[in-house]
């Protein structure tokens, strides 16, 4: 198809079309694991490479990350050294370093679908999942140019009974400040324990 549109540019592939292949990537059962995840990366890079910046969406989508990351979960070697953009050097790096790192860039462009959420969610800790996407409701930004299925809470879901926003002009009781000191009651207990654990260590240290 690519030769074809050198010729005829009517037939060149849509962003849409590269997704559709890159999701028979995702889902394909072909033994060659290499080829398929080169395929999906080279497709990946393809759609990138007509992004203006590194906050545009304009071939990207979120279908195109939740793929991508889901191509890298599953033929990509737990450890293995990967190209640099002149094909000269090559950098290790871990099935989770990828997956962070797709998941930072979709967010940047506006592309973090409820796939995208979970999908990362489910690949790392619950301690750095917290850390990267906090608790509550996602930025606007994170989600702005979504096609795909949305999610408007971290958890994954659009809202519902005991969800709770924080809006610009709008009242959400006590909500707020209640949520602010529990979490500050949280910091404290984690630092007295923390505190705990040292002494006890030097408590041993001394001993022996």
């Amino acid at each position: 198809m690519n030769d074809l549109s050198k010729t005829n540019p009517e037939v060149s592939p849509t962003p849409e079309t590269l997704a559709l292949v890159m999701k028979a990537c995702a889902l394909s059962e072909h033994n060659d694991h290499e080829k398929i995840l080169k395929t999906a990366s080279d497709i990946f890079s393809q759609l990138k490479e007509q992004e203006t910046d590194d906050k545009s969406a304009v071939a990207l989508s979120d279908r195109a990350y939740y793929y991508m990351m889901k191509c890298v979960d599953m033929y990509m070697f737990e450890e293995e050294g990967l190209a640099l953009d002149d094909d000269t050097t090559t950098v290790s790096t871990t099935k989770q370093d990828m997956i962070e790192e797709l998941f930072s860039e979709a967010c940047q462009r506006g592309l973090c679908s409820a796939d995208v959420l979970l999908f990362f969610k489910k690949h790392v800790s619950e301690e750095d999942f917290v850390l990267t996407v906090g608790k509550g409701r996602l930025a606007d930004n994170w989600i702005a140019n979504i096609k795909g299925p949305r999610a408007l809470y971290t958890d994954g879901s659009k809202g519902g009974p005991g969800k709770h926003a924080r809006r610009k002009g709008k009242s959400t009781s006590n909500y707020v400040k209640k949520q602010k000191q529990k979490d500050a009651k949280h910091e404290s207990r984690k630092k007295e324990k923390e505190a705990k654990k040292f002494f006890k260590k030097k408590k041993v240290m001394r001993a022996t």
